[in-house]
């Protein structure tokens, strides 16, 4: 995006919704450019948080499934402790 933003205010690097805001008021080919850039960068960055954020909750559910305790099927507080009186 650095490319496209050259010669632009700060803020097209900093916002998506302002990357789009000035790609419209620019000429077709410099705008087009602008909000492709944009909008690729938007993606990637949604991509990398999305595996990130994945990889961090199937980390977390493998621990817990190692370090909490274990229940065995009939045994505890709802199991049925035989006939009653």
């Amino acid at each position: 995006m650095a490319d496209a933003a050259a010669g632009l205010p700060a803020v097209v690097t900093d916002s998506v919704g302002a990357a789009m805001h000035i790609a419209a008021s620019l000429p077709a080919p410099a705008g087009a450019a602008l909000a492709a850039a944009a909008q690729s960068a938007f993606i990637s960055g949604m991509g990398v948080a999305t595996l990130t954020g994945s990889g961090l909750s199937a980390a977390a559910a493998v621990l817990a499934a190692w370090r909490l305790p274990h229940r065995d099927a009939g045994h505890g507080p709802d199991a049925d402790s035989g006939p009653a009186a």
